[in-house]
């Protein structure tokens, strides 16, 4: 074992040319195993012991070029002074970011690297809504209703059961309101009280006050109820709400400065 090395088996290597003879790198590739077995035996195992200085959690950057990634950062530099506290050698803060790099403990991939999202989607994590459910009370007319305004299904039949659109990004599906609320809670269904406010609004966004306007005009004669119609905010975009036949309310909105993905979904810029 490399933790037993005497001084014999260290001049040994000190004279191989097939490695670097560096002294006091080959004498602390034994120190550090010493550390190394220090720890194990201490009942901790050594994955746990480096994965702490992440919180456990891989750290997902958003780098955009290479000049963005730092050499060390202070995980890296209280890494360091542990694994110093504890015994190893050559355990810089560089050398300890370049080992979370490579372990993945960091992803580090710039953002148009193709291992950046590999990486990142290998992650558990909840960064998404994959699907919103809407309950509702009569599915024809609501079917009606948003196939009127745009979105698109393969569902051919005039009441189904449920409905899924074919929509980008996150896609919407419609479910009878009762038995949405008894998938919820079998034995105490949630009450809701119709064209009250939940507290939460869907939203699409466009890409020009004209396609606002003109989608509240397409809502407006399918059937939905203008709430508030299309106008200057304070937040410096343009918006308008809407109310589908069920009373879930919609903004539709724009802005200038916005930028859309190849899914037409809005994409958030880090400040």
């Amino acid at each position: 074992m490399v933790s037993q090395y005497n001084e014999e088996k260290i001049q040994a290597l000190i004279q191989n040319d097939k490695i670097i003879r560096n002294k006091l790198k080959i004498r602390s590739v034994v120190t550090n195993a010493q550390a190394y077995i220090a720890i194990t035996e201490s009942g901790r195992s050594f994955a746990d012991y480096v994965w702490q200085f992440v919180d456990g959690q891989p750290i997902q950057n958003a780098r955009q070029t290479l000049e963005e990634i730092p050499s060390e950062t202070e995980r890296s530099r209280r890494m360091s002074r542990q694994l110093k506290k504890d015994g190893f050698k050559f355990v810089g803060p560089t050398i300890c970011y370049a080992f979370m790099q490579a372990s993945g403990m960091v992803n580090d991939h710039v953002t148009d690297c193709f291992c950046y999202e590999e990486i990142k989607q290998g992650e558990d994590k909840m960064n998404r809504i994959n699907l919103v459910t809407v309950g509702v009370e009569d599915m024809s007319r609501s079917l009606t209703f948003y196939k009127a305004i745009g979105f698109q299904t393969p569902e051919t039949g005039k009441n189904p059961p449920i409905v899924f659109f074919d929509n980008e990004g996150s896609k919407l599906e419609l479910f009878p309101l009762k038995e949405l609320a008894k998938d919820i809670a079998p034995s105490a269904p949630p009450a809701r009280s119709r064209g009250s406010f939940s507290g939460i609004t869907f939203a699409c966004n466009m890409k020009s006050k004209a396609e606002v306007d003109a989608m509240m005009t397409r809502v407006e004669k399918a059937g939905g109820k203008v709430v508030k119609p299309p106008q200057d905010v304070f937040w410096g975009g343009y918006s308008g709400y809407f109310r589908d036949p069920d009373g879930y309310y919609w903004e539709l909105a724009y802005a200038a400065d916005w930028q859309f993905d190849d899914q037409n979904m809005l994409i958030i810029k880090k400040e």
